[in-house]
């Protein structure tokens, strides 16, 4: 995953990883994408931007740890669904970093997850 967009950005506007579960020999996996806040014609009457990064088909004890840059001033870890949407007339894009890991004392499974970016 590296460029998301809102609907004016050009950029597509969704994007998903399904990745094996981490294991002990790589127990996390990083991310690094840019959702864009583009002005457009679509934006006439509010803005379009919604960023939204979710983890999905995880089994309990998979984390999601996001930090989302100018809006967040630290890395959050408590849930699996994350969202921020738009100001109309302000630019919102954000630089993300994601981390999947277990959490502390869970234990490792065998399988898959999603993990979704939109930015509308």
């Amino acid at each position: 995953i590296e460029t998301v967009g809102d609907s004016a950005s050009g950029h597509p506007t969704f994007a998903e990883k399904v990745k094996v579960l981490p294991t002990a020999k790589d127990p996390v996996h990083a991310y690094t994408v840019k959702i864009i806040d583009s002005k457009g014609l679509s934006e006439l009457r509010g803005d379009s931007f919604h960023a939204r990064i979710r983890l999905e088909e995880a089994p309990a004890g998979l984390k999601l740890c996001i930090h989302m840059r100018p809006s967040m001033d630290k890395m959050h870890c408590d849930k699996t669904y994350y969202e921020l949407p738009g100001i109309y007339g302000h630019n919102d894009s954000q630089d993300v970093k994601i981390w999947i890991r277990w959490a502390e004392g869970a234990p490792q499974q065998a399988g898959t997850y999603r993990l979704t970016v939109s930015g509308i």
